[in-house]
């Protein structure tokens, strides 16, 4: 069954896309960008997230700058995957084929205004989807946000998601962040 999912993109302007799935016809998910990401690791800088809680490895530190009408500001995060091709990657000769791993980063977001936000992500990179190019990872990750800051205490009950794509020979990183901005509705049919 085909069913329609509306997502608001940077500017707010509804972008219909059709795919697959049991979602009830009659619900409407809306997504909002929340920023564009640049992200890079940087090791020189000091752990952001501990071990404690995370799923997998640590692959690394990173930071970087956040663009978009709700966020502004810089992000610093650390990296952690299970079963990662990526740490075959670094200084070895890279697998074929494709590769899927789990993802858990965390980190800090400060806002260009001062506020501290806290963000936790699971979610999944897939190595090799172009086989011209298999040094690209496509990732997606599920967000959850805490910010004691009232300014952006609105995201401690909004669940989010980034999708973007991570170049290992460059260690760098651009993602998309989205909110899903949706009341409550039941979707049972009683």
């Amino acid at each position: 069954m085909k069913t329609e999912i509306t997502i608001l993109n940077q500017k707010d302007q509804m972008t219909p896309q059709t795919t697959y799935g049991t979602i009830p016809t009659n619900t409407t998910i809306n997504l909002k960008h929340l920023f564009d990401a640049e992200l890079e690791y940087d090791n020189s800088i000091p752990l952001v997230v501990g071990p404690e809680g995370r799923e997998g490895e640590f692959l690394g530190n990173g930071k970087g700058v956040l663009t978009g009408e709700k966020i502004r500001g810089t992000i610093r995060f650390s990296f952690y995957s299970r079963n990662c091709a990526y740490l075959l990657v670094k200084g070895r000769t890279p697998p074929k084929g494709q590769h899927l791993c789990y993802t858990n980063p965390g980190g800090y977001i400060t806002t260009e205004d001062g506020a501290e936000i806290r963000f936790d992500a699971k979610g999944y990179g897939l190595r090799g989807l172009n086989p011209d190019k298999p040094h690209l990872w496509v990732l997606t990750s599920a967000l959850q946000f805490h910010s004691d800051n009232e300014r952006y205490n609105w995201l401690n009950n909004k669940l989010g998601l980034w999708e973007g794509e991570f170049d290992e020979r460059q260690a760098k990183a651009h993602y998309t962040a989205y909110f899903q901005d949706r009341e409550f509705q039941s979707i049972s049919s009683e």
